[in-house]
């Protein structure tokens, strides 16, 4: 009897299928299934009177934490060609062979790929997708899901759907990612949530929450309060640096105004100069 890793990706596939579909009947959750193999979900499971399309993925074990992707492949006469699910289905269900887990996550989590650590990292990462967090467990039914919101996900997201290529690291760094320009230069890039203070939206307090400029280029600052994405380059800054919001008191020339460093404004131009 062969391996799992031996086994044609198709075959994986629907083993991985008939798995997360026993495991599902385990917990007495009613399974349908499509009637043809032309949509894009594998499964639709119930709970109450809702009724959720399910993608099933298998989740590889990388040694310390499972990657799940979050599109399918078909070949044509240029090659491979991947495409996301959008809205497609409502969830992934991710399911790891080596760990035997079973993993819920909602379809605006995962976009092209997400990883779900499992073991501590040696560096603290502000963007870590917790694998104990998405355990289906913890996370059905969905009405009750309590998976917090990631920022850097959503970040990274938004500029996978701008267009803007996104590398993110297999391996530990001091950064997130790397941010492709359009003229072919990748930056190091770091993924910081930013508060509204006092009319002053603040972020890295006495440079203690990003790595210097030696080791990251780019800072996106993701301010939930007004739903905005900020670019800074790292040199721009040496200790901290905040950008107000509101008019102060007293006018001052060195303001740096939030609306100069809205992302939008900034990328690539301001970056590659």
């Amino acid at each position: 009897m062969r391996s799992l890793d031996e086994l044609p990706s198709h075959r994986k596939r629907d083993y991985t299928e008939a798995v997360v579909v026993a495991e599902l009947a385990r917990r007495e959750i009613p399974v349908l299934r499509p009637v043809n193999d032309n949509e894009r979900y594998d499964l639709a499971i119930s709970s109450g009177d809702q009724c959720y399309s399910i993608q099933v993925k298998t989740a590889a074990y990388e040694g310390d934490g499972v990657t799940i992707r979050g599109v399918s492949q078909h070949t044509n006469g240029s090659g491979n060609v991947y495409k996301r699910y959008e809205d497609d289905v409502d969830f992934f269900i991710g399911y790891c062979h080596e760990l035997e887990s079973m993993y819920l996550l909602p379809e605006s989590d995962i976009g092209s790929r997400i990883f779900l650590r499992t073991e501590a990292a040696e560096q603290n990462d502000r963007t870590t997708n917790w694998a104990e967090q998405y355990e289906f467990d913890n996370n059905w039914p969905p009405e009750t899901m309590s998976i917090p919101r990631q920022d850097g996900r959503r970040v990274i997201n938004t500029l996978e759907a701008a267009g803007i290529g996104i590398h993110e690291p297999t391996t530990d760094r001091p950064y997130d990612l790397l941010a492709e320009s359009p003229d072919g230069g990748h930056y190091r890039t770091v993924i910081t949530p930013g508060y509204l203070i006092d009319g002053r939206i603040r972020f890295d307090g006495k440079g203690n929450v990003v790595p210097g400029p030696t080791e990251t280029d780019l800072v996106l600052v993701h301010c939930d309060e007004l739903d905005t994405l900020y670019l800074v380059r790292r040199d721009e800054y040496d200790v901290t640096i905040s950008f107000r919001v509101d008019e102060p008191e007293k006018r001052d020339s060195r303001i740096n105004w939030a609306e100069d460093y809205e992302f939008d404004e900034r990328w690539p131009d301001d970056v590659t100069e």
